[in-house]
């Protein structure tokens, strides 16, 4: 991969850490569910692929790792149980 990003165009830097992102972020999510699969442990699916969604889009946008996988106890996770319901509640209202 060095040697790509070392001959690559001088924006080919951005497609592989976007490609880099996805796969790190995709690693932890299987390494989650594996975790829990080994130990018979109930997941709440909304609340995993949120936090992988949120994972993936704040390294692809933003270029930072929130982790917000492997750390359930994260603020920004709890701001995300308060924001996203009051998104699809505005999102689905008749008038705004």
């Amino acid at each position: 991969m060095i040697t790509s990003l070392l001959r690559d165009r001088p924006d080919g830097w951005r497609r592989m850490r976007s490609m880099a992102e996805v796969i790190r972020v995709t690693e932890r999510l299987h390494k989650r569910l594996d975790q829990a699969a080994r130990l018979d442990e109930r997941l709440d699916l909304q609340d995993l692929m949120t936090s992988y969604t949120v994972d993936v889009t704040a390294g692809l946008a933003f270029g930072i790792d929130v982790n917000t996988l492997e750390v359930p106890e994260d603020v920004l996770r709890g701001h995300m149980n308060h924001i996203f319901p009051m998104l699809m509640k505005r999102m689905n209202a008749p008038f705004p």
